[in-house]
């Protein structure tokens, strides 16, 4: 009874607030509502079940017949559906709970279900008739509520004549005490509200990772083991009933006992009773031990499929991160699952373990060769890399279960990076500051002539590190080789054998080795870290794992999509991909209706072919849909809702730019295909090309042709100068198809005007600065806004349009030193000529052709690796385990509550956190351990100095700001976080700057977090010496001052000046500022 109050009052809450968030919020908001009772003097159950508080065995056995996954979450759903006051709205974007809802009412007798949605024509009958008779109604797709639903959700109910009536569209409705409203909407992503809000009860059916794994197992086992999975179903059938069993025992001795008059000893009746209810309790506790005996031999039987259960989950909450990587990777539970159903309808292969083996690779490659292509080309290997993470961890597992082991601890015979190589690779290790200087430096760089400054400061870094300690040794032993390695081209080919024979020997290890030589390779040549990845997923899958996603549409549609769910054609703007929907129909030998989006025909033309085409089965192409992205709402739906009645021939067909706008839903109902422009000069100048006619391009007089090329070639120049932000374009600029074409159009007119209707014009007669300045004013520089890069473009254009192309040596590159090799322009007066002049050009060109040095391809390597690895952090996942593991057994390694106490000699913390604190610690090492020595007073002798008073300020906004850092106190449960400090401490452990942290103060957005920790720790530095500086005396440092480490640099400028004008006594405007 002592808990009595607080039990009640944590569960009033769990009912009322709790629906709408995930599992591990609710662990963490409950933990607060504990911590405020506590702080109360309100005792609760340490380990108080909500589900075995509010709800009974045998309603749980209902919920198990009726298809609810058996895991706490939906559970707790379940029992807010039967216990709330206002009208749920349910989130569900598996189906999960439309599922149950249906199924659960349909078993029941008293109370029957209807379904509606606000597009059914006959919605208002269906309402007043489930209000009038007491049916429970479920109504779709109500991501914006029709106010006719507000009396209803408000319960406007009046009496008249001991009627309960409701008024809805002017009508009187008899208002039915079982009526039940269930709202569903299957968009995870809507937003609803505070009106709304306020009057319904939000329930979150999202799928959590333990009811994955089940679900997974489910399937697995019904068409692996149907016998033992129709066993293991019975037994846990039978498992609950025996618990509902004893549950109606208990309360039938309670009511006994109740019922008693006089005293009990004196009534046989009770006393009969009690003993036939023991006999009875004990005979059912026997069949449930016995029950439980036979569970456990079955689960023996069947655990060898539980590792790749456990890896279906991994691998969908994978594809669920990929939105954090970019808005358009959305996947729907429907989709990963038909993966898994055809992997499994594949013909058995040997025997039991090859069979499994064979699903689990084809999970994989199915998964691989689906979602890759429907990624841009740098997120493809990032997505690979995750996979190989799981892959190995699978691996692991069923070596486990093959060997009968009882922990996952023995990783002798494992062949994959630790964590702790992981880690490093991803940047996570925490020794990355500091490198070592003086004579292990001098040495290393005697030894090592060919590393650069950069490249050596990355190998100090990485002998530092525990596991890579032992390779100073052999650099200093084979110096000649390291030479060689890192001047290499290829220098992932080239890595000196046997350097990491002490810590992982290759013949025994090779996926470990060759992650281990990534790591050298990301620290070293960090330019060649997209290529040593490739090798090694090759050498985890195989050559052939089509990582790559190579779109083959013909045979993709073909093999691999539906008549429920559509085909998004995506690419970047100016690319249209229609084209291939052209070529698709021309080999399958299929007509189709094709309708451009964008105005209100295309509308209707286009819900007229939807319709025709779901009736007989139809191909229909919708062009351009990111012009109508509200409107994909309704498409979206009415495919939806005709899933069960479509023709197995229907194909719909979408072509989008890459758009944040598409509704979050109609993507993860279509299978995605990006398109991406081709790299490379000629790839663009064919591509610019194929879109001008001959007869136009041939038109008299002769040279317009040649002007056509110089207009493709510039237009390539432009377009491939992007790779190369910020050195091709100091920003990144939407140039398109459109830009050419329509300098074909300034190209035209202007040709035409001195032409004259004549066969040739001379060179020099050409109006060569009209044309330049309409392309330099409004065709391509009417995207650029930036001064630099006007100037540029009018130094290409320049070079490019001038009377000289007509000559046979003009050369578009100019020969350079060494390799680079100059280009000359092709002979001809055709577009036949020019064609074979541009297919005859390589494919790959080096950054010469752009007019960028040799090194700006290395920068964009080194980008593009690092873009790989910071979005391959991205994907994982903060617990371990993709979206936490949802299990009541592993709550307490996982969950992020603070406050709870730990047994003596034990860590309570979870294993996330306390890594994570042992980072903090390594990083405040950085800062000087007393702090910003700030004075407390402001000296009124020196306050007049500009100087000092803007000193003062920086010390203080550096104390402030160095205050912030409090995720060390919280790592140590010495402080309670907030969720703006929760936020940050999983944004730390993913190696990223806190967003409140990047706002202190101006910096750039692309530094990570080792880079931000160093520059920040170095102004606190310089902030700490000039502390200790006379007022007088700071700008005589002889040792000068770092301008850019102060907080407000202007600030120090302007303060310098107003100091210095003050010594000479002379006016502001009298200064000039003058730079070395």
């Amino acid at each position: 009874m002592k808990t009595l109050v607080g039990d009640t009052l944590l569960c009033s809450a769990f009912l009322t607030y709790i629906g709408f968030l995930d599992f591990q919020q609710r662990k963490i908001l409950v933990q607060d509502w504990r911590d405020i009772l506590d702080s109360m003097s309100i005792s609760t159950k340490p380990q108080l079940s909500f589900v075995d508080y509010l709800s009974r065995p045998n309603e749980q056995l209902e919920w198990q017949m009726s298809d609810l996954p058996s895991d706490e979450l939906c559970y707790e759903n379940a029992i807010i559906l039967q216990r709330f006051h206002r009208f749920p709205l349910i989130i569900d974007p598996s189906g999960q709970a439309n599922n149950f809802i249906m199924k659960y009412y349909s078993l029941k007798t008293s109370t029957k279900i209807a379904q509606t949605s606000f597009l059914d024509s006959s919605f208002m009958k269906v309402l007043a008739s489930a209000i009038r008779f007491g049916t429970a109604l479920l109504v779709h797709e109500v991501e914006n509520i029709d106010p006719i639903l507000n009396p209803v959700l408000n319960r406007e109910l009046y009496k008249t004549g001991g009627r309960v009536l409701i008024r809805l569209a002017g009508e009187e409705i008899d208002y039915s005490p079982d009526f039940r409203l269930f709202l569903i909407t299957r968009d995870p992503s809507c937003r609803f509200s505070p009106d709304i809000c306020s009057r319904v009860t939000f329930v979150n059916f999202t799928v959590t990772p333990s009811s994955l794994e089940s679900q997974g197992l489910s399937i697995l086992l019904k068409s692996e083991q149907p016998e033992a999975e129709e066993k293991r179903n019975n037994l846990l059938k039978l498992q609950g009933e025996y618990q509902a069993k004893l549950r109606e025992l208990e309360d039938s001795l309670l009511q006994q006992i109740n019922n008693v008059q006089g005293n009990i000893l004196d009534d046989d009746r009770v006393i009969n009773a009690l003993e036939s209810m023991k006999a009875e309790a004990a005979q059912i506790s026997q069949q449930v031990a016995e029950t439980e005996t036979t569970m456990a031999i079955v689960e023996t039987a069947t655990s060898r499929y539980r590792p790749l259960a456990k890896a279906s989950s991994r691998l969908f909450f994978a594809l669920e991160n990929l939105s954090s990587v970019h808005f358009l990777y959305q996947y729907s539970l429907d989709f990963f699952l038909s993966m898994l159903s055809k992997v499994l309808a594949q013909p058995d292969q040997g025997g039991e373990s090859a069979r499994l083996a064979s699903i689990s690779t084809g999970l994989f490659v199915q998964l691989a060769r689906r979602v890759s292509r429907g990624l841009a080309e740098n997120d493809k290997l990032m997505f690979a890399l995750r996979l190989s993470q799981i892959y190995l961890e699978l691996e692991q597992h069923s070596a486990a279960v093959a060997e009968a082991k009882t922990t996952m601890d023995d990783s002798s015979t494992f062949d994959g990076p630790t964590d702790e190589d992981v880690d490093i690779l991803l940047g996570s290790s925490s020794t990355f500051f500091n490198t070592e200087s003086g004579s292990q430096r001098s040495e290393l760089e005697q030894l090592l002539p060919a590393f650069s400054k950069t490249e050596m400061d990355q190998l100090l870094k990485l002998v530092k590190l525990a596991t890579f300690k032992h390779l100073e040794k052999h650099v200093r032993e084979h110096a000649t080789e390291w030479n060689a390695f890192i001047k290499n081209p290829s220098a992932e080919e080239a890595i000196p054998a046997d350097w990491d024979t002490e810590y992982v020997a290759a013949s025994a290890s090779p996926r470990r080795a060759a992650f281990r030589s990534m790591i050298v390779i990301h620290f070293l040549r960090p330019d060649r870290i997209m290529f040593s990845s490739e090798r090694y997923i090759e050498l985890v899958f195989t050559a052939s794992f089509p990582w790559r996603g190579e779109i083959e549409l013909s045979k993709n549609v073909e093999e691999d999509t539906q008549a429920t769910r559509g085909i998004l054609l995506c690419s970047t703007t100016g690319f249209d991909p229609s084209a291939q929907i052209d070529e698709l129909a021309a080999v399958l030998q299929k007509k189709y209706n094709s309708v451009s989006m964008g105005s209100s025909e295309g509308f209707d033309a286009a819900e007229k072919g939807l319709n025709t085409a779901l009736k007989h089965g139809t191909w229909l192409l919708l062009r351009n849909v990111h012009l109508c992205p509200s409107w994909l709402v309704s498409v979206e739906k009415k495919l939806y809702n005709a899933r069960e009645s479509v023709h197995p021939n229907f194909r719909l067909f979408l072509t989008s730019e890459i758009n944040p706008n598409l509704p979050v839903n109609l993507v993860r109902m279509c299978d995605i295909f990006v398109f991406e422009p081709p790299s490379g000069m000629k790839l663009s100048m064919v591509r610019s090309l194929d879109t001008v006619a001959a007869e136009r391009m041939n038109r008299s007089p002769a040279e317009r042709a040649r002007l056509y090329l110089l207009l493709a070639w510039f237009h390539a120049l432009v377009h491939e100068r992007l790779r190369f932000v910020p050195i091709g374009w100091s920003k990144t600029y939407e140039f398109s198809q459109s830009d050419f074409r329509g300098a074909c159009d300034v190209i035209d007119r202007w040709v035409d005007s001195v032409a004259i209707g004549r066969a040739h014009v001379a060179p020099d007669n050409i109006p060569w600065t009209a044309i330049r300045t309409t392309l330099k004013e409004s065709v391509y520089g009417g995207r650029v806004d930036n001064t630099f890069d006007q100037e540029l473009m009018d130094t290409l254009l320049e070079h490019v349009f001038t009377a000289a192309s007509y000559e046979n040596t003009f050369e578009l590159v100019a020969r350079g030193e060494g390799k680079d090799t100059g280009l000359v322009i092709a002979e001809g007066k055709t577009k036949a000529q020019f064609m074979d002049w541009v297919l005859a050009l390589p494919t790959t060109n080096p950054p010469s052709w752009m007019g960028l040095p040799r090194s700006a391809e290395t920068m964009v390597l080194i980008s593009q690796g690092t873009r790989v690895l910071r979005n391959l952090q991205v994907m994982q996942d903060l617990y371990g385990n993709e979206g936490g593991d949802d299990s009541a057994s592993a709550d307490d390694d996982h969950k992020m509550v603070l406050g709870t106490t730990a047994t003596e000699g034990e860590d309570a913390r979870p294993k996330w956190v306390q890594d994570l604190d042992r980072r903090v610690s390594t990083w405040l090492e950085l800062f000087p351990a007393e702090g910003l020595a700030v004075p407390t007073v402001r000296d009124p002798v020196h306050f007049g100095n500009p100087v000092y008073r803007c000193m003062f300020r920086e010390l203080e906004l550096g104390a402030k700001f160095l205050g912030n850092v409090v995720v060390q106190q919280v790592c140590a449960y010495k402080a309670k976080p907030s969720n703006e400090t929760r936020e940050a401490m999983r944004t730390l452990y993913r190696e990223q700057v806190p967003e409140q942290w990047a706002q202190l103060y101006r910096v750039s957005d692309d530094l990570s977090l080792s880079e931000w920790l160093t520059d920040f720790s170095r102004r606190v530095h310089q902030l700490n010496v000039l502390a200790q500086v006379a007022p007088t005396e700071i700008l005589q440092q002889p040792d000068g001052i770092w301008l850019g480490g102060f907080f407000s640099p202007e600030a120090f400028v302007t303060a310098a000046r107003q100091s210095a004008a003050a010594d000479l006594e002379c006016s502001l405007d009298e200064l000039h500022l003058l730079a070395d």
